[in-house]
């Protein structure tokens, strides 16, 4: 648990119930923390990320390099979070049935992509998956060294107004590859507001993954201070004052 890391943190979560899931895998240390980790949480634009490992494992398949049409939309919209590109890519992947059968190919279960009538973002994922997804894609096992390198930039260079969380509060001088995603959603169980930060955070030869989800904020501002404490408290605990 995170009383492990931290009481404070733990406490903090604690209040906030069902409303947060957190994952933070330490791969430096092998440690792995887990607050509702295993508990479903909206996507939204943080599905952007399955959608571009998906491609291009497709392409890789098929031995195949992206085009400049395809490295172009998968630039927008992993680095502007352009929600056009992403609806563009998810069909060219095959809808949710490409990536149900990546995150089977590479062992992991947990997310669950929305039916291309309901749309992406309204996919869902537990925390534990996208670590795990992270994970992976930090040490290297799902793609080639090309492709790897590919995706870990564009989420390294992803625009300041879409660093909330882990992308704008980790420790300083640290590297950090990302992706969030929020929505405002008229559902009584998950609405009406929905945050999530997830990225890899490295400095110094340390790095961590982490993935952070909530649901029923009151309003954007308050999911964002949730990201942002639970992603400070965290990078200072495992590298320092930021």
């Amino acid at each position: 648990s995170f009383d492990a890391l931290d009481s404070g943190l733990s406490d903090y979560l604690n209040d906030l119930g069902t409303a947060v899931g957190v994952q933070v895998l330490d791969v430096t240390r092998g440690m792995t923390y887990s607050f509702n980790a295993d508990k479903q949480f909206l996507v939204a634009s943080s599905i952007k990320v399955p959608i571009m490992l998906t491609l291009l494992s497709q392409l890789e398949a098929r031995k195949k390099k992206p085009t400049a049409a395809q490295t172009s939309l998968m630039t927008s919209m992993i680095e502007n979070s352009n929600n056009d590109s992403a609806t563009e890519l998810y069909k060219k992947i095959g809808w949710e049935r490409g990536i149900r059968n990546f995150m089977k190919s590479v062992g992991i279960a947990g997310l669950n992509p929305a039916p291309t009538t309901t749309g992406w973002g309204y996919s869902t994922t537990t925390p534990a998956a996208m670590v795990a997804l992270l994970a992976r894609l930090n040490a290297g096992t799902i793609l080639n060294q090309a492709d790897r390198d590919f995706a870990l930039m564009l989420m390294h260079h992803v625009e300041a107004d879409q660093q909330v969380g882990v992308g704008d509060s980790s420790p300083a001088g640290a590297i950090v590859q990302m992706k969030d995603g929020w929505i405002d959603i008229d559902d009584t169980a998950s609405g009406p507001y929905v945050v999530n930060s997830s990225g890899i955070v490295s400095k110094a030869g340390e790095t961590y993954v982490i993935s952070i989800y909530t649901i029923r904020d009151r309003n954007y501002p308050v999911g964002f201070a949730i990201v942002r404490h639970v992603a400070l408290v965290v990078g200072q605990k495992l590298m320092g004052a930021s």
